[in-house]
């Protein structure tokens, strides 16, 4: 399937995390999810499931793993995540409700008067999702690896295709 992790082609990891973002996704666009504020997130009719998986976002996403970062590197439309998980599948499970669960956090909440933009704000530290459901976003693709104190790093790459 993907030349960079030929390990995954077999794992469920890629798939869970394919299939989940979607799912998260499809909550946004009908406007299913529940804000840490209370509110409910406005329907998303834009929003869009990702329709293919994405080998080369993929193979970059998996050198950023590689790389065993100790912080988040911040980097413009990538998600990353540490686990401590037994195995890649964890590892993903565990990424996927870290990075959604920023917007049902306590007070959390997206910029949602009429005529906004749905820019990104940082100071609503909501990053992560938002990179996970920004409807201009059509393609992702995801690296898993392991570095030094069993730990596995995660990283989402998304873009717009």
């Amino acid at each position: 399937f993907c030349p960079s992790q030929p390990d995954m082609n077999k794992d469920p990891a890629r798939e869970h995390l394919l299939n989940e973002h979607n799912a998260k996704r499809a909550a946004i666009a009908k406007g299913e999810v529940v804000t840490g504020n209370g509110n409910k997130a406005r329907p998303c009719l834009r929003m869009k499931k990702f329709a293919t998986y994405n080998c080369t976002l993929e193979a970059v996403a998996y050198e950023r793993a590689k790389a065993c970062p100790s912080a988040d590197p911040n980097v413009d439309n990538v998600n990353w995540f540490i686990s401590t998980a037994a195995n890649k599948k964890l590892a993903a499970i565990e990424a996927m409700n870290a990075w959604f669960g920023e917007i049902t956090k306590n007070g959390a909440y997206m910029d949602q008067k009429t005529g906004s933009q749905n820019m990104l704000l940082p100071a609503l530290n909501i990053r992560q999702f938002a990179r996970m459901v920004w409807d201009r976003n059509t393609e992702m693709g995801c690296g898993i690896a392991k570095c030094s104190g069993n730990k596995w790093n995660v990283v989402c790459h998304y873009g717009q295709g």
